[in-house]
């Protein structure tokens, strides 16, 4: 998934616990391998957290 998600997804994705962790301020680090990594997203949203997700396949019923 994009970095940028809509709030509708994101929270789809916790309600349903997609949602593993956040890595908070990935993106300096991630920065310093690829510097062509903005600053600013859409709407001028600042970028620095990474969200992780899964989804478990063993568990669906």
């Amino acid at each position: 998934m994009d970095t940028q998600m809509k709030k509708g997804i994101l929270e789809m994705c916790i309600l349903f616990q997609f949602m593993v962790r956040i890595y908070h301020n990935a993106l300096d680090i991630s920065r310093k391998l690829k510097p062509s990594i903005p600053i600013l997203g859409y709407f001028d949203i600042p970028l620095k957290h990474e969200i992780e997700f899964e989804f478990n396949l063993l568990n669906i019923k």
